[in-house]
This record gives C-alpha cells, structure tokens and sequence, in this order.
C-alpha cells in the first residue's frame, strides 16, 4: 500500500512553526507597502520632524567638518579616522539594539534610551 504525501496547499498556520508566523513577534509591525511607510499619520509627526530636523542639519554640518579639522591643523589621516568613526561604531552596534528590541518587545523603551543617551554624549562632546 503506497503512502501519498500531503499537498502543500492543505497545511495549515498550525503546521507552520510560531517563529515563522506573523503571532511569533507581534509588536513588529512591518509596513506592506511604500506608500504606508510614508503616509502622514499624525501621532508620528513629532518623530518625522525629528528625523527631519536632524538629518537636514547633519547633511549641511558634514561636508564642511574636514574643512573645520584641517583648520585646526589636524592632519588629514586623523581627520579620515574621526570621518570614520560614526559609520563604524553605527556599523557594529546596529544589530544589537535590533536583537535588544526583538528579545525584549520593548521598541519604544530602547529607542528612548537610546536618543537620550545620544543627546547626553553630545552635549558633553560640545563642552
């Protein structure tokens, strides 16, 4: 007697294991389309200015700080390392505040955590 296997099609979200299933993390929220990740939503607006705000001033600071080290009489090799070390450090602890928030569900948390300890460090480089 021969044994026919099941058709892929009669499996149910039940056979699927949880970490492949959307329930497996609900707190991440992933946008379907584009248009949902850039439409205006206005309990967001104060974090879209912020981002806005942030990276306008950034993008008009950045060009010119190799032109400010090179003032200062910093030498170029230093001045590509200090270029270097926000890419880098992004870089490396990216992912751990990615695998935080996954292992915790706590996004709102880390992300608070994580912008103040970034305005404290600033303030602090700038005295």
């Amino acid at each position: 007697q021969m044994i026919s296997p099941t058709p892929l099609a009669k499996k149910t979200a039940r056979d699927v294991p949880q970490v492949f299933r959307n329930e497996a993390k609900p707190w991440i929220k992933r946008p379907s389309t584009v248009s949902s990740i850039l439409s205006w939503r206005p309990k967001y607006i104060i974090v879209k200015m912020l981002f806005l705000l942030y990276y306008s001033s950034l993008g008009a600071v950045m060009p010119y700080l190799p032109v400010y080290f090179q003032s200062l009489g910093i030498p170029d090799k230093r001045i590509g390392h200090l270029g270097a070390i926000t890419p880098a450090v992004t870089f490396l602890v990216s992912p751990l505040w990615g695998y935080l928030t996954d292992s915790t569900g706590k996004l709102k948390e880390v992300l608070l955590f994580t912008f103040v300890t970034s305005v404290i460090f600033r303030v602090i480089m700038a005295l």
